[in-house]
């Protein structure tokens, strides 16, 4: 039987970690290891974890200086001894049959790189209420798509297609592509996703009973600092635009993408100065050579209209 390696990045989730790992512990597959990475949390979660530790022990915990989430899951995966991998945020939930049917998927299909599953999310004072999403109008939006990322990567490099919490991918391809890009701080999960995607990983969608991932909704939530992720959206772009090997329509997508990210922030300098100063240089950067290029065919064009009513006028002198 395959082990399945969960990890969890923490920072001051003490209130939260227990209901995950009981829902770890409840999981009807039971070949697992939880390793646990403590990002330098200054509240009550390592005398938590101490007693979990001490009745279960497939429940590892180990603790770091503050570096934030990306540092955390990059270390759980370093000291991980699976086969497959699990990423659980430490405030979410995982139903019964989540790993067990991943696993069967990945097992079946030899095929298959990533297994993933639908997400519902609830709010901490309303936890039976089970929502598709945190947006008003309360759709669904995971992806349910199965087959090879090439397919896939034009959806993906426009959105993100899951949680962190949904894909068990297989221990080596995860090795092969990376583990989180260490200069995210925020939407550090979709740019792994979209690395999957671009190394044509096959993907495959379960809808099986009891296998979702369950999000809390509260006020610290990552989800709900929309400024926060935008600071990240742009160092994204950026790396594709450069550094991968998009088709034709997906770098002009990226590249047009850039051009109005940089431009808003070029904008919002004027309305409020919310963001790094780091970005609006490089919006400056980016913006000013762009301008400039599309001033000189303009220039020119000015000078071939005066150039054809000289010799007009000259010629009917």
């Amino acid at each position: 039987m395959k082990k399945v390696s969960v990890i969890i990045a923490t920072y001051n989730y003490g209130k939260y970690i227990l209901a995950a790992l009981k829902s770890l512990q409840e999981q009807v597959y039971k070949n697992w290891e939880c390793i646990i990475v403590d990002d330098g949390s200054t509240d009550n979660t390592n005398e938590i974890i101490d007693d979990f530790i001490k009745n279960d022990d497939r429940i590892k915990y180990h603790y770091q200086k503050n570096a934030g989430p990306t540092f955390a899951r990059n270390n759980g995966i370093s000291i991980s001894t699976g086969d497959y991998i699990l990423f659980l945020d430490a405030d979410d939930l995982l139903e019964s049959n989540k790993i067990k049917s991943h696993v069967e998927v990945l097992e079946q299909n030899l095929n298959v790189d990533i297994a993933y599953g639908d997400v519902r999310y609830f709010d901490e004072n309303r936890p039976g209420e089970l929502l598709f999403s945190l947006k008003p109008e309360n759709k669904p939006w995971t992806t349910k798509y199965s087959g090879p990322g090439k397919t896939l990567e034009d959806l993906v490099i426009k959105q993100n297609i899951m949680v962190t919490s949904s894909p068990l991918i297989r221990k080596e391809v995860l090795m092969q592509a990376g583990g989180f890009d260490p200069k995210l701080f925020k939407l550090e999960d979709w740019e792994l996703f979209q690395r999957w995607a671009i190394r044509d990983y096959y993907f495959q969608f379960v809808n099986a009973p009891q296998s979702l991932v369950l999000m809390r909704a509260h006020a610290t939530s990552f989800s709900y600092d929309k400024k926060g992720m935008r600071v990240y959206f742009l160092p994204i772009l950026e790396k594709h635009f450069s550094g991968s090997k998009l088709n034709f329509k997906n770098k002009l997508h990226v590249g047009l993408r850039m051009i109005e990210e940089y431009s808003d922030l070029t904008i919002s300098l004027l309305a409020d100065k919310t963001y790094p100063p780091k970005h609006y240089y490089r919006a400056y950067q980016y913006i000013l050579p762009l301008l400039a290029i599309a001033f000189i065919p303009f220039y020119l064009t000015i000078k071939l209209f005066r150039f054809i009513r000289n010799v007009i006028i000259n010629g009917k002198d």
